[in-house]
Parts: C-alpha cells; structure tokens; sequence
C-alpha cells in the first residue's frame, strides 16, 4: 500500500503549508516589536486635570503644625551646613577602590608618537606594526587612512597602532598629539588692547561639592595651596543631567523650563525645544568656543565618551565644530565597532595597561598646553567615565589630576583654572542621606586665577565673598565671559557688578548685586534648589501621603499622555509613598510638600517632587525627578516578545513549522489514502480523459460521499477539517496582525516626521512580500525536476516516494536556511554601517539607527575605501542560490518545450493535453513568482520615488536599509 502513496504530492504540499506557516510569522512578528521612543523623557511639570485639582486634604494634624509667617520665607536662603564625612554616609565611601589595583605598571607601550612621527620602541623582534590616521568626518564617523607599515611622519591628531605577533594582533593602542596652527592673524575681534589670559576647564562628570573633598584631597590642596584656588561649596545644579547643565555654560541657553506657579508667576519656557537642540546643527549658534576662537585664542575640547554632551543619545551636534583641537575622533576610533581594530578598543579595559579614559584627556591637554607656548588658549576636558555611577570612581584618580596641575605648574600658574561638576551623583542608596540628597543638586566648582592677579587686585577677595552665596551654572559662564570680554579690556580691574547682555547670571570674580540671592531670583528651578527650609517629617500612611503620592503619579501619566506615549509606555500607578516632608512655612496660604513615591511593578519606579496643597487642591510644582536607578528602564515599555525570535527561544517557531508541517502531512497521509471506493469512483474517468489506470498510480484521494450507499465518508472528510484548521490558524494570524497594522499605524504615526511614517509605511509593505520571492522559486523548481523525470526518466520519480522524498523537504530547507543564515551574518549591521547611515536616518526620519532591527549592505568602507568583502559575499550567496534554482528550471523547462511532442506521440490526445496543461502550470507558476515579485519591487521604487520628490530629494540610500528591517 506504501508504494501508491504519492510521496512527492505530500512532500510538496507540506512544503508549501510551511511557506505559509513562515509568512505568517512575518506578519505576526512586527506586532512583536518594541516600540521605542527615540528621544528624551519631557519634562514632567505644570498643573494637573481637575480630577486631582479637586483632591482635598483631611488630615488637621498635618495643618495644625503649620505656622504663618509675615515674611517671606522664599526671599531667604539658608545655605546647608553639615559634614562631608557625616557618620551617615560613610557606609557608602571606600576611599581604597581603585580599579587599577591589579594592572602591570611595568607595562611601556610598543610604539611611540613624538614630533608628529611615529616609531616602535619595542625590542621585541618578532613584532609587526602599523598604523592608521583617524580625523573626524562627522559626530559619529571618522575618516580613516589604511594601514601604514613604515615609521616616520604622521599629519594626524589621532593615530591607532596595532602589532601583531605571528600573525596575531598582541598590542593595540591609541596615541594622540597636538599639531599647533599658525597664529590667527586677524581674530574677529580686535584683541589689542585686552589683558588676555589661558582658560583651562577640568569638568569631572557627577562631582559633588562633597564628594570632590573626600575623594580628590591631594589635587585640592595643591590647588587651594598653591594655585590659591577658591572652592564654592553653594553652587547650584540648573538641570537634571549633563546636557542641561552644560549647555547653559556653552550657549548660555536653558533646555528646562522653570515652574513658578508657586509664586503665582508664569511658568518660564526653555530657550530650546529638545527638538531644535537634538534635530538642527548648532554650527550658527554662539558659543563659548567661537567666542574665544573670535578673540584670537586657539580652542579645545575632549570627552571621554564618543556621543558626548552634544549628541547623546541621538542628536546631530555639530556639523562643523568651531573648535581647533577636538578629541571626539579618538573615542570613535575606541568605542564604535568598525572604527578601531578589536584590540584597540580593548587597551583602555580592564586596567591592563594602567590607563584609563581620563588619563587620555589629561595627555590631550597637556599637549595643547605645550603645543602652543605664545598663543592664547581655551581649553575643556569633561570626564565622564570615572564618577558617573559611582561614588567611588574618583579617589583613586586624585594623583592623576594632582601631578597634571604639577606637571604644568608653569603655564597653569598664569591661568584661569575651573574644576567642575555638572551635577552630583544621580543613582543608588547614597541619595537616601542628607548628604547624598544634596549632593545630586550641588556640582563641585573651584576657580584659580593668574599669579600676576593675585596681588595686584581684589579678584580674590571678591571670589571669596561670593563663594559664601548660592551661584549657579549661568554665573560661572558669566565669568568665563568676564575673562574674555570685559575684565580683559579693564586690565581686571573692574570691581563692580555688572549684567552682560542677554545673560542670566553674574560674574563672581567681581562684586555681584547685593540683591538677595535666593531661587526665587535666580533662574535655578524650585526642584533643585539648595536653599534649606524648615521641614517636618510627616506620617506616610495617611490618607493626604496617599493622595500626593498618587497625585505624584497621576503628573506622570498625564505628561505621557501629553507627549502621546500611552502606546508606548505603561500607566504608573502608586504602590506607596516613601517620604513626606512638609514645609513649616505657609506661602499665599498653600502648605509645601516634599513627596517621593514609588510605583507599583513591573518599573518600581521612584520619583520625587515638590507639590503644594492650597485650598484643598493639590498642585505638582516643577520637574518629576526620577530618584533610583533607572535599571531596567525598558522595563516601563510594553513587554519586548521579540525574545522569542532571539536565542534558544527562537526554537520555538523551528518547532511550530515542524508541528503544522508534520500535522498536515500525516493527515494527509492518513486521512485520503485512496481505498477501492476513490479508486472505484475515479477510474473510469481516468481512463475515458488519460487513458490512464488509476490502479497504477500514486495518488491521494478525497470522496466525500460512498456513491453506492451515499453515506458520508467522516474520515476522507477529516483531511478538510485538518487542513481548514491550519490554514485558519495561520490566516488569522496574518490578517489580525495585517489588519491591525493596517488600521493603527496612521494613530501609532501620528507623532513622527511625514518621511518616518512613509518609513515605516514602507516597511509594512515589504512585510506583505518578504519571502514570497525565495520560497516560491525553490518550490516551483521541484515541480520542474518532478515533471522532467516524469517525462523522460520515470525511475528517478522513486526519489519523490517514501523516506527518498525528505530529500526535497531537505532541499527547501538548506537553502532556506542558507539564504537566512547568509542574511545574517553577511550584512548584520555593524558600526560602519551604522555610522553611515546615522546621521541620514536621524536627519530624514528622526530615527536612531542603533534602535532599528536592520540588516545594510555597505559595499566599500565610506572612511577607507575598501571593499567590505564579507557585506559583498551576500550577493554571492544570493546568486548562488537563485543561480541552481533558475538552471534546474530553464534546464528542465528547454528540455520539455523542446522533446515534448516526441515523448508523446504515443499518447492519447486527452492525455497529450493533459501533460501539455501542467507544463504551462509550470511555465506560468514561474513566470508570475519573477514578474510578480519584479513589478512589486519596482512599484515600491516608483512609489518611494513619487513620495520623496514631492518633498525635493530622493531616498534610495535608505531603501537598502528598508528592504531587510
């Protein structure tokens, strides 16, 4: 009975469940997708909708203690006074962390680069070396030379050197230098009669005002010593994180609005929209780099980290940065994959080599400082490594910015010197002190001014007496501008206070107005204010603690439903509210709060602010600060399933194909087998239309109905129950996902640019015929290899029966799985490519490449021009496979066009049509699978075409990019 089983009928039907089985997957698998948001959080603030205006507080024993006052507590400002080393935070300071405990100090680098020309200084013989130029091409890009085997001169800033040893990269470092420049002969601004000086910023990323007197001893005793520095112990953080803090300073700009609906005065917008900051160039923005560029000085800036102050996490910075030195093509070459060698990203790792991120800054400067000994300089270096998320991070680098000031002593004594903190330490049980809920508001700041000024004006004393008072970020910007414009052309002598045109602080290397300065009169926002008010701890279980608290989360979901983020991000809902403190002080009859929350799982996310209660109606003032770890933040997103496609799980969908594959090819075989009553039915038709006997051939049959009897036959009609169900299943698959794509994406894309939606409109499109073009093709070239047999060598058919016809479900798979894996590991797309299509995606789409599932194909290296030779193989791997399809099908389709007739002369003419019919099948399966899939292809063409010149450019870079997400 096995032997009239039609194998290959089984086999190809099984194939074809599993095409559909896999196109249902890529339907489904997009409803999957994390649905990010490319950007920053808002600003979370302002008045909340009147479901909680209405919120009224019951509890009279917290009223009862508040006292009105006939002044105006907000005019003072009771500046903080406390210990550094308070017994409270000691558990969390470990003055003996130091990460490079371990490394080999013996260790001296194999290669050298001295007076612009580079040399290996290793004795051992056995090595090879190289090296490479990096110098910038855009933010995120460098452009890098090849290889260069000879030592001598190099005309770059920045050079990788790489030594192999037996064929085997054993050393990778990075060397900087500074090439001076030629004197600006004519600066913008007419620089003769100012007494200039150097300009040096040293901002050490998270360093609080207490934090850098317990971890940095050594660097400010000298300073203070020595250099006579002055430390300020009341600067007052502007913003949450860096950006905020530091473009204040560069720009003069803010990028938080401040709340002062608590003094009944409107709400101060930010100067920049986190749109204009992050999507346009600042090139034609005044800054404080060409300012000093505009005073005949030379600039420089270096970050260790490669998306720095300026583009983190996807803004486009600079296009052209009005800076001489900038250091941003190192941390390119070190950080992003396919810009520096794998060995040389590792040398900064581990502590190996006893160097670290900051220490290649220090070199930077360092060279700059000697690089140019007649010509006025301004630099800034910004460490963000070493204390970002540790309060730990900087003690064990005291020594290294100590013997920086020693080591320059000379030039740095006859400077203005600034060390900074944009902010304090921001994350971990450290903010639960005293000490540490102040520090994350109050950035470390030290100014040294020239020896020659010391003695001969009152600078010092001024800086001293101002020092005693709150300051912020606008005034130390003020004062760097003091040095350059005003004091420089009054010989620094000019005493008395004085505004700068469109500036928000004031100098503090002079006298500074004798209006009280408080956060009510400075532009400081109420939620980072260092001013101390009286407060009074308050129960935290009582029904007002939950009403704020929960009123505390409703300002969060409103700002995200606000920013249209309720498809992306879950609703916070309050678990409990973990403190309470209430000011003793009335203001305008409301009672002041400092509230913070925790919400419910999965984010367990604790946020704190200020909130007033005034006529029963509570009120969220200012920013929502996020006060733990963000951890997992994506933990606040809707549940990633894309998992299941990753790893071990994506066994999973092998392991469905195979089910469905398997149930419906033993249903087959089980359910219409053809018994005497199909062979019965069928075999005098067969014989009047074939001539054929259908006792001879393998086949499967269906007969409802016994026609003697007329009784239905239940199992010949369980195959269509079987296959009606999973057909089903998959169908409603596709359409459910289709259809809700269909319907939901213009709601879902109603808050990005015109081309982001055709962007991802595009996408969708490619779903609806992605592996429609493969599968079919491998498929339909079995048909031809089973109909060429079956004409002129009927033996080999025994290949298409029994256990033989898992050759062809074999034969699907391999190169199924040959095109997928050569997907995959041929045009993954890695930092090149990332780079290259970065700045485009952002400009174009407002997109971050590195959040797109995408696969790009990138020919040539865009930095070096080389043939990117495993992006290329897949190609070869495509042609290879189409290649054996397309010669099986034109080989057996000549063959049977061309011998046809004279197989069948014998024939009968039913059974001559009969052939002649499943050869055109054939013929026009083929033809509709490649013209059908072309005509689609090329309409997308068309289409995205249209659309783009609708807008003036054109976007078939992207398209690449599109066809494989």
């Amino acid at each position: 009975m096995i032997q009239t089983i039609p194998w290959g009928a089984v086999v190809i039907s099984g194939c074809m469940i599993v095409y559909v089985i896999f196109l249902g997957f890529a339907s489904y698998s997009p409803s999957f997708e994390n649905k990010n948001f490319y950007g920053e959080y808002p600003a979370i603030a302002g008045n909340l909708p009147s479901i909680y205006r209405g919120m009224r507080s019951d509890d009279s024993n917290l009223n009862s203690s508040i006292s009105t006052v006939s002044y105006d507590p907000w005019d003072l400002c009771d500046l903080p006074k406390y210990d550094v080393w308070d017994e409270e935070i000691i558990p969390y300071v470990n003055p003996n962390k130091d990460p490079l405990k371990d490394c080999d100090r013996t260790f001296k680098p194999f290669t050298e680069l001295k007076n612009s020309s580079w040399r290996v200084v290793s004795l051992n013989k056995n090595l090879e070396c190289k090296t490479r130029c990096h110098r910038r091409k855009s933010e995120r890009q460098n452009e890098i030379s090849k290889w260069n085997f000879t030592q001598g001169p190099v005309d770059c800033e920045f050079l990788e050197a790489v030594c192999s040893e037996n064929k085997e990269d054993v050393y990778g470092y990075l060397h900087s230098q500074v090439i001076p420049k030629p004197p600006i002969e004519k600066p913008k601004i007419d620089t003769a009669g100012l007494m200039q000086f150097d300009v040096f910023v040293i901002l050490l990323d998270s360093l609080s005002y207490s934090q850098g007197k317990r971890s940095l001893p050594r660097t400010l005793s000298y300073f203070t010593n020595h250099m006579d520095g002055v430390i300020f112990p009341y600067m007052n953080k502007i913003g949450e994180n860096s950006r905020p803090n530091g473009i204040p300073i560069w720009f003069g700009k803010s990028l938080e609005k401040i709340d002062r609906s608590l003094f009944d005065e409107e709400v101060i917008p930010p100067d920049w929209s986190h749109k204009y900051f992050c999507k346009t160039f600042k090139d034609n923005e005044t800054n404080i780099f060409s300012e000093f560029h505009d005073y005949g000085y030379r600039t420089l800036l270096a970050e260790d980290w490669a998306e720095g102050t300026m583009n983190w996490p996807n803004c486009v910075g600079f296009d052209k940065p009005p800076i001489d030195h900038f250091m941003r093509p190192f941390q390119n070459a070190y950080e992003r994959k396919g810009q520096g060698a794998p060995i040389t990203q590792k040398h900064l790792k581990g502590g190996k080599l006893c160097r670290q991120t900051h220490n290649t800054l220090l070199d930077y400067m360092g060279q700059f400082i000697n690089a140019y000994p007649d010509q006025k300089k301004f630099g800034w270096v910004w460490a963000i490594d070493l204390g970002h998320n540790s309060e730990n991070g900087f003690t064990h680098a005291d020594k290294d910015f100590h013997n920086f000031l020693i080591e320059h002593r000379k030039k740095l004594d006859n400077s203005f010197v600034f060390l900074l903190g944009d902010h304090g330490l921001r994350f971990g049980g450290v903010r639960n002190t005293f000490v540490g809920a102040l520090d994350v508001n109050n950035p470390f700041t030290a100014i040294s001014i020239p020896k020659v000024l010391r003695n001969t004006t009152n600078i010092l004393e001024y800086v001293a007496e101002n020092a005693k008072n709150i300051q912020s970020h606008y005034d130390t910007r003020a004062t760097i501008l003091d040095i350059m414009k005003y004091q420089s052309a009054k010989s620094f002598t000019e005493t008395e206070a004085r505004q700068f045109p469109e500036e928000k602080g004031y100098s503090y290397i002079r006298k500074q107005p004798s209006t009280p300065r408080n956060c009510r009169n400075m532009p400081i926002p109420l939620e980072y204010c260092i001013c101390q008010f009286k407060k009074s701890k308050v129960p935290r279980n009582t029904k007002t603690a939950k009403e704020i608290g929960k009123a505390l989360a409703f300002a969060v979901n409103t700002q995200i439903e606000d920013g249209n983020f309720t498809g992306n991000c879950i609703k916070m809902e309050w678990e409990k509210t973990l403190s309470l403190e209430m000011y003793d002080h009335q203001f305008k009859g409301a009672t002041l709060y400092t509230v913070t929350a925790q919400m419910k799982e999965p984010s367990k996310a604790e946020f704190k602010s200020n909130v007033k209660i005034v006529d029963g109606k509570i009120k969220v003032l200012g920013m929502v600060e996020r006060s733990n770890r963000y951890g997992k933040t994506a933990d606040c997103i809707n549940e990633n399933k894309l998992i299941f496609f990753e790893g071990w799980r994506s066994l999973t969908w092998v392991a469905y194909v195979l089910y469905f594959g398997a149930q419906w090819a033993i249903g087959a075989y089980n359910f219409v087998k053809t018994d005497e009553v199909a062979k019965n039915y069928f075999r005098e038709e067969m014989i009047l239309r074939y001539n054929v006997c259908v006792d001879n051939l393998s086949s499967l049959a269906m007969v409802a109905f016994d026609p003697s009897s007329g009784d239905i036959r239940w199992w010949n009609l369980m195959t269509v129950v079987n296959m009606s169900f999973i057909m089903a299943i998959q169908y409603a698959i596709m359409i459910h996902c289709g259809y809700s794509m269909f319907t939901k994406m213009e709601e879902k894309l109603q808050n990005f640019s015109t081309m982001h939606k055709n962007h991802h409109k595009q996408l969708f499109k490619t779903l609806m015929l992605q592996g429609l073009y493969a599968a079919t093709i491998c498929l339909i070239a079995i048909q031809f290899v089973y109909r060429y047999w079956a004409v002129f060598d009927e033996n080999k058919l025994e290949f298409f029966e029994g256990w033989r016809s898992l050759i062809w479900v074999a034969y699907v798979l391999y190169f199924g799985a040959q095109w997928a894996i050569g997907a995959y590991n041929f045009v993954k797309t890695d930092e090149v490519a990332k780079n290259y299509f970065r700045e485009e995606m952002i400009l174009r789409y407002n997109v971050c490449v590195d959040s797109l599932p995408s696969l790009a194909l990138v020919a040539f290296d865009p930095s070096s021009g080389d043939v990117r030779w495993w992006n290329l193989m897949t190609i070869a791997n495509m042609y290879f496979i189409m290649t054996i399809q397309f010669v099986i099908m034109i080989h057996s389709g000549y063959s049977m066009f061309t011998k046809m007739e004279e197989k069948l002369q014998n024939f009968s003419t039913m059974h001559k049509n009969h052939h002649k019919q499943l050869f055109k099948t054939l013929m026009l399966q083929k033809y509709c699978s490649v013209c059908g899939n072309s005509c689609a292809f090329a309409k997308r063409i068309a289409w995205n075409t249209q659309e783009t010149r609708r807008q003036g450019r054109c976007d078939l870079d992207i398209e690449v990019m599109e066809v494989h997400h």
